[in-house]
């Protein structure tokens, strides 16, 4: 019966077995590594082109933010000032809610 270890199976054992092995591996790995920082490069490229209209975009929003809270912080103000007799003509609280549904 002819003997069939694993051990002269391996490609150690094999007519250049583990020089061929150690190369194709190699080059695989080399092969996967490349793909890999092609994938990282074109992720950057593509931030890198995205980024200004983001970064125009996120300070249109805090823009909008800030007077938009400013416009809100308006109507209790006038509130308190327009009082007659010490009573607000509509609670300070609800003097924004009442202004968005449109009513005086």
């Amino acid at each position: 019966m002819p003997c069939t270890s694993p051990v002269r199976s391996s490609p150690a054992h094999r007519p250049g077995g583990a020089d061929a092995s150690y190369r194709a591996r190699s080059a695989s790995l080399s092969a996967v590594f490349e793909h890999a920082v092609g994938l990282a490069a074109s992720a950057e490229e593509w931030c890198a082109r995205k980024r200004p209209s983001k970064r125009r975009a996120a300070r249109n929003l805090r823009v909008a933010a800030v007077l938009l809270g400013t416009v809100a912080a308006i109507p209790p103000i006038l509130s308190e000032i327009t009082a007659e007799d010490a009573v607000p003509a509509i609670a300070p609280g609800l003097a924004a809610v009442a202004l968005a549904a449109g009513e005086k």
